[in-house]
């Protein structure tokens, strides 16, 4: 019953050992946003590490060995395709359109999408697979489409399928380009039909030339999958960077940009905690290129700034978090991030008066004996006024 499901997927993504599977994870407490698609590999891992590295590409399987995981374990919602390089000098490709229904400029690229191409998990968007030559990342941004020919794996429902695995490169570059870029954008649907149509590209026909390096494939940016430990210690060393800095903030950008959506979600969560912030602002992502040093540069300067990495040796005696650092998103948003800088000395001060006071209460004969003192950690949990 479950193999009826993909009876659409082509013959060449069926042969390709490039399956792995998903689980949707909600987003982390007090965080708004749709749940997250995170990708495993049949062996139950998460898919971690450098993807589309040697050792990455040897924990894909067959589309058959990826099946009987989804049969045999009720936590994952669904198959998945890694798009990327297959060694032989081609690519996987993948397009994304989302939330199709609320943009009728996306609904004229899903009536000429090329490839594989199926509806999304949701209902409400359309992927499509291809193979051929390499082109330029076109990521998440306002406009709800996205495309791939590495670093990224697409969720395969089967559902509405249709078509056959063929180079994209063309279409990509020569149509989703511009509608993706706010400056090459068409201004209506009417547009896109005029200067596109219902039919293929003429051979040599370029609506909008593309780069150089959009044909030929320009160095990627890696992109690094990380544990969900390693997100949450990322967020909280954020808090100790000034985002009203302007060079602050897009240097953490850059820094961010090899972690993929993961990295443009804490980057926009710890942005908008500016109080510059402003609806637009969010573009900036794209021109980030990543090339400079990765997320592990967040963490040398939070440190330098007095956070304490909880994956260090030393994590236990460094000082910890001042108490507004995790407090909910609300009162974090009252309390401007050059506060947070401001009383950082009086955070370690408090901090070295809490150490002591707890090293004392344990040295005291009736510690041992007073259960109030016990349980309330007296007088090491309370707060000046």
């Amino acid at each position: 019953m479950l193999r009826n499901q993909y009876t659409a997927i082509p013959t060449a993504m069926r042969e390709a050992q490039r399956w792995l599977l998903w689980m949707s994870q909600l987003p982390v407490s007090g965080n708004a946003g749709k749940p997250r698609k995170v990708p495993h590999y049949a062996s139950g891992l998460p898919r971690s590490g450098a993807l589309d590295s040697p050792a990455d590409l040897a924990r894909l399987v067959t589309f058959d060995a990826a099946l009987a995981a989804l049969a045999a374990d009720t936590r994952y919602a669904g198959l998945g395709f890694a798009l990327g390089p297959d060694g032989t000098g081609k690519y996987w490709q993948g397009v994304d359109l989302d939330n199709v229904p609320d943009r009728p400029a996306l609904q004229v690229l899903a009536d000429n999408l090329p490839g594989y191409h199926e509806t999304s998990p949701s209902g409400r968007g359309y992927h499509s697979i291809g193979y051929g030559e390499k082109f330029k990342t076109y990521g998440s941004n306002h406009t709800g489409a996205e495309a791939y020919a590495s670093g990224r794996f697409f969720t395969v429902t089967g559902a509405g399928g249709g078509g056959e695995p063929e180079c994209m490169m063309g279409w990509v570059v020569a149509l989703l380009a511009g509608v993706h870029s706010p400056s090459q954008a068409p201004t209506s649907p009417v547009d896109i039909r005029n200067m596109f149509g219902k039919q293929p590209l003429p051979p040599g026909v370029v609506p909008h030339p593309p780069s150089t390096a959009a044909l030929s494939g320009s160095p990627e940016l890696v992109t690094v999958v990380v544990p969900s430990d390693t997100i949450e210690d990322l967020r909280s060393a954020l808090l100790y960077l000034n985002v009203d800095d302007y060079g602050e903030w897009v240097t953490r950008g850059h820094n961010l940009k090899c972690l993929g959506d993961a990295g443009r979600e804490l980057w926009l969560e710890w942005s908008r905690n500016s109080t510059k912030w402003q609806d637009g602002y969010e573009a900036k992502w794209d021109n980030f290129q990543g090339t400079q040093s990765d997320y592990r540069a967040v963490f040398a300067e939070a440190q330098r700034m007095g956070w304490s990495n909880p994956a260090s040796n030393g994590a236990k005696a460094a000082v910890p978090m001042p108490p507004w650092a995790s407090a909910p998103e609300p009162l974090r948003r009252a309390l401007p991030p050059r506060s947070i800088t401001r009383y950082m000395p009086l955070a370690r001060c408090w901090a070295t008066l809490q150490s002591a006071s707890m090293a004392w209460c344990r040295h005291q004969p009736a510690y041992a004996v007073n259960p109030c003192w016990r349980r309330h950690r007296w007088p090491c949990n309370r707060m000046p006024a």
